[in-house]
């Protein structure tokens, strides 16, 4: 039971960390160069809600600032 637990538990922390890379990818993509701010700001971030959330939200932002307003 114990090994099952722990291969759910690097799956759920893969898939954060492909949504995070996902999130960081939209906004060089849209707004250039991210900052060391908020890339720092994008990985402490755990709950894969909050990273779909912004994710999301990021679509309406027109700029850098506007995003990080999102926090």
């Amino acid at each position: 039971m114990k090994v099952y637990l722990i291969g759910i538990e690097k799956g759920r922390e893969e898939g954060r960390e492909g949504m995070t890379e996902m999130l960081l990818m939209n906004i060089r993509f849209r707004f250039g160069k991210v900052s060391s701010e908020i890339e720092n700001q994008i990985k402490s971030i755990k709950d894969t809600e909050k990273i779909r959330d912004l994710f999301t939200k990021s679509f309406s932002c027109n700029n850098e600032e506007q995003f990080l307003k999102l926090f």
